[in-house]
């Protein structure tokens, strides 16, 4: 994808194994849809709408095998299971291109499911 909109609003709307490559311009998750895809790619900025529904989007191929030289915006809600999840599982993501990524200005990271979610893990620290 190299600019415009591209709405997935119905389940299944992208080849399921097929990678996926922005290069600009914005992939829009609708309501209610629930896609996968394998590999993520990212070439140039780009921004991923989540809006405040249902929609999940899955990548199951090995995204880690890119460096991403775009930035990716999360614009919407994210959560793991409602309103809206992204995934990458089983590869997860590097520590470059999670850098790379945020949503409504935060950093994000992976749980240990792969899922994203807002807000970086930071350092925990013990005082005793």
């Amino acid at each position: 994808m190299s600019g415009g909109t591209l709405r997935l609003a119905a389940v299944g709307t992208l080849p399921a194994g097929g990678g996926l490559a922005l290069a600009g311009g914005t992939l829009e998750l609708a309501a209610a849809s629930a896609n996968s895809a394998g590999a993520l790619e990212v070439t140039a900025d780009s921004t991923l709408a989540l809006g405040s529904g249902t929609g999940s989007l899955t990548f199951s191929g090995d995204s880690t095998a890119f460096v991403w030289t775009g930035r990716l915006t999360l614009t919407g809600t994210l959560s793991r299971t409602a309103p809206t999840a992204i995934r990458f599982f089983p590869y997860g993501l590097t520590a470059s291109q999670l850098s790379r990524i945020s949503i409504n200005g935060l950093a994000v990271h992976l749980d240990a499911n792969g899922y994203l979610h807002p807000g970086s893990l930071g350092t925990w620290i013990g005082v005793r």
